[in-house]
């Protein structure tokens, strides 16, 4: 029996009422809801939660539990546990991006130079004083290429790199393996955990490339090699176990030289994760070429498609006005594409999931989440209105469409993440000067977003679209009276 069948089973119970005069009641057929009772049947999106909750007079924190596995039983507990993850990204993602809070640790110097051109390190304490030590000696001159094939959950190897990264002006290759789907399998959360712990390392913008291969990750790592991670530099090679604690190191050139090549052969053929897009007009190409419609995520509703090239003028940080002038009118010819492949398709240009109170501060501050601080003033009161009058016109005529959201599900105030179809994922985040556009292309993590998108619009957490129209009018009118 589900959870959610042991909890609906004793609030029934404590009513004191029978399980069919509770069925009448919420007007469940009886036989149909026993099956609920007994774990035989999942409910449908169309179960009456609130009514039955209000009718057993539960508290909030039993409703919420129960809303909870029911969740859990309508969509899996895995696929449920995956979209909590999504969320927790969503909602913490200046968190995760941001830089190590905890320091290196000291080390006592290890002389590189001095080592033999063969070295087998034993203990994870040496095996990373050696990592460090060589990392450090290499790009004392800050240049150079530096080839990782290490997955990003050895945390110690990932933070020593960033640091490393962050001082030296190094491009960084790395290659991950992620995990391989088999046709019908349940979809798990490996991937999204990758992601996660590579996004630090995206600070270090067009410096870090990152690409990536499939397999099965338990048998590349029990049965590909003794020693599956590699690092390699211009002068050293280090090959190192999966649990960190052995390591071979070499400085014999014609050794790293040969597998300086290898990785190259290898890179070739993996895939790029994630690509990058360092302007709003690049990104408006990206999603133009490839999809009519997008589902954005953000505090505030996207207001791209809304905007005048007479607002971008006024707003846009650019002190040539002749270029100024010229990235509005771009911006303006590619919504105009965007909004002709949408009609043309009968959808919605942009699907937008933001919450009341992201409404509510772009109404305060007229921040536009979708530029960078650095791009964009913020908007004057008069621009503000003009642009909600607009979208509020594109919402009644189904060009866009729009769903507040509990604010229990809001995302992160400094990033907007647009998902194009089923090509991209794309990740905006304003906090940093000049911060690119991360764009997500892994057919399993796009589907996940994808996945996590549908299952948010059909749970109770997003308000239908004419509810929103009729909200987002009501706050408009507050502002405007």
């Amino acid at each position: 029996m589900s959870k959610f069948a042991e909890l609906l089973t004793e609030y029934v119970r404590r009513s004191g009422y029978s399980n069919s005069r509770v069925a009448q009641l919420c007007m469940v057929d009886r036989t149909l809801f026993q099956k609920y009772l007994a774990g035989r049947r999942i409910p449908g999106d169309d179960f009456p939660l609130e009514r039955l909750s209000e009718f057993l007079l539960l508290t909030v924190e039993e409703r919420k539990q129960l809303a909870i596995e029911l969740q859990k039983l309508q969509a899996g507990e895995d696929a449920y546990n995956r979209y909590q993850k999504i969320r927790r990204m969503f909602h913490k993602f200046s968190t995760i991006v941001a830089e190590p809070t905890v320091p290196l640790m000291p080390l006592p110097e290890l002389d590189v130079a001095g080592l033999p051109p063969a070295t087998v390190v034993n203990g994870h304490a040496d095996v990373y004083l050696m990592i460090r030590s060589f990392l450090e000696h290499d790009f004392r001159d800050s240049e150079g290429e530096l080839y990782l094939l290490v997955q990003p959950e050895c945390q110690d190897i990932m933070h020593t790199v960033w640091e490393i990264g962050r001082r030296h002006n190094i491009t960084i290759r790395h290659i991950v393996c992620m995990e391989q789907e088999l046709p019908g399998e349940q979809q798990g959360s490996y991937n999204l955990d990758l992601l996660e712990y590579v996004f630090p390392l995206f600070r270090l913008k067009k410096n870090y490339d990152l690409r990536f291969y499939y397999d099965r990750i338990k048998n590349h790592i029990n049965e590909m090699t003794l020693f599956p991670f590699l690092i390699v530099t211009e002068n050293t090679m280090c090959q190192i176990n999966i649990q960190g604690t052995q390591a071979i190191m070499t400085r014999n050139k014609p050794v790293v030289n040969c597998y300086r090549h290898r990785f190259r052969d290898i890179w070739e053929n993996c895939r790029p994760l994630m690509t990058y897009r360092m302007d709003i007009s690049s990104f408006l190409a990206l999603t133009v070429q490839e999809n009519p419609g997008v589902i954005s995520v953000q505090n505030a509703p996207g207001l791209a498609f809304c905007m005048s090239e007479e607002i971008l003028n006024r707003c846009l940080k650019i002190e040539d006005p002749g270029k100024r002038a010229d990235l509005a009118r771009e911006i303006m010819k590619e919504n105009a594409e965007w909004k002709a492949r949408a009609e043309a398709k009968k959808v919605p240009a942009e699907i937008s999931y933001f919450t009341e109170e992201g409404l509510r501060n772009f109404l305060k501050n007229g921040t536009i989440y979708e530029f960078s601080e650095h791009l964009a003033s913020p908007l004057s009161m008069d621009d503000r209105r003009t642009l909600m009058e607009r979208l509020c016109r594109d919402m009644g005529n189904g060009s866009f469409e729009a769903h507040l959201v509990d604010e229990e599900y809001k995302i992160d105030e400094h990033l907007v993440l647009k998902k194009c179809g089923d090509e991209a994922v794309c990740f905006i985040y304003r906090q940093e000067k000049n911060r690119p556009m991360l764009v997500l292309h892994e057919n399993s993590l796009i589907r996940s977003f994808g996945e996590y998108l549908d299952w948010l619009s059909k749970n109770i957490t997003a308000r239908t679209k004419e509810e929103t129209l009729i909200r987002v009018k009501e706050i408009l009118q507050e502002y405007t009276a």
